[in-house]
């Protein structure tokens, strides 16, 4: 179920002594006076307005929790600012909860309107004007709504993509950002796809091209290429449910990890098995990064890589609120298993940061082997057109062995002493120490040369002032003062340092 907060800053008020820093001028037409007015309510474009908004939301949940305990937590965890996203496994639990809902928020003046379902039975007990009736895109007579930015049609329950791609005569470095831009992918779906945009675009700043400068004619037509089958995005239905339509009984993450001398990535599964034994796998996210342009040895993009899928891991863990009964990682890097199964501190600096961040985050044991042909992750760092992307099973569903008994997994394998791997280790540093006996304790009083100085200046000022009475020294210190402590420094460390010389 998905709902929006009507009017959501308009509902939250002022304290009246911050009114005179909300103050407009106004005035209908140029010939009439300038009005002064302060606004009693938050106003949008400040900001703190969606902090404040968001904060008060969350303490009329609080306030309400023991009034509508069900509701309460489910909008915890289901508001994004204005917009909420919840729901339920099963309907006869969820038939009540947008009413609680309703009344829960209504408390704190906050209306909940544009309702939808993909149950059409949650909403026959809401007010017309309170569903969702603005169809954003037709496909026939089923309607899309518009879901934090990604297309949900709830007649089916998939999520599809809106892309508008203008073809330019001329493409410049500007409308090709452009048109990558256009294209939302918030869980990184379509990251085969975007990734080759993303290194398209690198390669125009290697080339350094100018933002409004035609392309050559080599580039334009490589552009072109991948532009022509953008649109083919708009055909994808991709399956909002990650899990079993029937009851579950098991819930698994797994997760892969790539990389090329181009750009690496990760990717995110959910492996689910119901009451009947049922083995269903999705695609849950993913993401993908550029090589940097300092080049990077393919172990340690590889790293890199590893490094991405655990931030995955453990920002995904956290918003699905799921216990999963097993967590499976996979590259099929064996250097980078080499250098997980090791202590971090072997390890050159880059090597370190990247492996100690990986087993804060993730348990060692869960890391495995998996050959590059099975790798969903490898479809991420190269870059797969559209046209081959919708019918991509391994993209979708993962391996193939995923959707079977564990028997059929490959087998964890023991990692071996890798050459390569050495090549990486810290190297052992040999500390000497060099100590200097009956050292002149006034050179270790002092840290700061200048200091000392001045001191040892000021000493032989007193000295001669007390044995001169006709030429006194006075005032700041002269040149040839500081030249003279020089020097008396300089035969004291001669004595100290080459006393037999």
């Amino acid at each position: 179920m998905i709902a929006d907060i009507t009017k959501m800053y308009r509902q939250v008020w002022v304290n009246a002594e911050d009114g005179s820093l909300q103050r407009i001028l106004w005035r209908k037409t140029p010939d009439q006076p300038i009005t002064t007015y302060e606004l009693n309510t938050i106003t949008y474009g400040t900001t703190s307005a969606p902090f404040l908004a968001t904060r008060c939301l969350q303490q009329l949940i609080e306030d309400e929790a023991v009034n509508y305990p069900e509701a309460a937590q489910m909008a915890r965890n289901g508001f994004y600012i204005d917009d909420l996203i919840t729901g339920r496994d099963d309907v006869n639990t969820a038939l009540s909860l947008p009413q609680e809902l309703i009344e829960m928020l209504k408390k704190g003046g906050f209306t909940l309107r544009k309702w939808a379902s993909n149950h059409p039975t949650l909403l026959q007990h809401l007010s017309p004007e309170d569903v969702e009736r603005k169809v954003l895109l037709s496909f026939g007579n089923e309607d899309v709504i518009k879901a934090l930015g990604l297309l949900w049609n709830s007649t089916t329950d998939k999520l599809m993509f809106c892309v508008h791609i203008k073809q330019d005569k001329v493409p410049t470095k500007r409308s090709v950002l452009r048109s990558i831009a256009s294209i939302y992918d918030p869980l990184g779906l379509l990251s085969p796809i975007i990734i080759q945009c993303k290194i398209f675009m690198q390669q125009l700043w290697q080339l350094k091209v100018n933002w409004d400068d035609p392309l050559n004619t080599e580039v334009k037509q490589h552009w072109q290429g991948i532009q022509q089958n953008l649109p083919m995005i708009k055909c994808m239905l991709i399956d909002r449910l990650v899990l079993s339509e029937e009851k579950v009984t098991k819930v698994e993450l797994h997760g892969f990890s790539d990389a090329s001398e181009l750009a690496y990535g990760a990717c995110l599964y959910i492996r689910s098995i119901d009451v009947h034994g049922k083995i269903t796998t999705k695609l849950l996210c993913s993401k993908s990064r550029v090589a940097p342009l300092k080049k990077l040895s393919l172990p340690r993009l590889e790293l890199c890589a590893a490094v991405l899928l655990a931030d995955m891991y453990q920002a995904s863990s956290r918003a699905l609120k799921i216990s999963f009964n097993k967590i499976r990682f996979w590259t099929d890097s064996m250097v980078v298993l080499a250098w997980l199964s090791s202590a971090a501190t072997r390890w050159k600096t880059f090597v370190t940061n990247r492996v100690s961040h990986i087993h804060e985050i993730t348990a060692v044991e869960n890391w495995n082997h998996i050959s590059s042909k099975e790798n969903p992750a490898d479809l991420v760092d190269r870059g797969v057109d559209a046209n081959t992307l919708i019918k991509l099973n391994l993209w979708w569903n993962g391996p193939t062995w995923l959707q079977q008994v564990e028997t059929y997994w490959p087998r964890r394998e023991e990692v071996p002493n890798i050459s390569e791997e050495m090549k990486t280790a810290r190297p052992i540093s040999i500390v000497s120490l060099v100590t200097q006996p009956n050292q002149e304790e006034l050179f270790t009083r002092f840290s700061s040369w200048n200091k000392l100085q001045r001191i040892i200046a000021y000493c032989l000022r007193c000295l001669h002032n007390c044995y001169s009475q006709k030429s006194r020294f006075q005032g700041t210190l002269s040149s040839s003062e500081l030249h003279e402590a020089t020097m008396r420094c300089i035969n004291r460390a001669k004595k100290d340092c080459f006393r037999q010389e």
